[in-house]
């Protein structure tokens, strides 16, 4: 958090700051959604896979 103090502002306590979990991905698929638009886009990506 420190290095994106921004995240702050969206998770103000120390209760809202648990389910954040630091995550890498080395290889796989995976799809994305962006519902904050209609009709919804959505989409897949490849990270690795080599």
């Amino acid at each position: 958090m420190d290095k994106n103090p921004y995240m702050y502002d969206i998770y103000p306590t120390e209760e809202k700051r648990r389910f954040l979990t630091v995550f890498q991905l080395y290889d796989g698929i995976g799809e994305w959604y962006d519902l904050s638009i209609l009709p919804a886009k959505s989409g897949t990506f490849k990270v690795g896979c080599t």
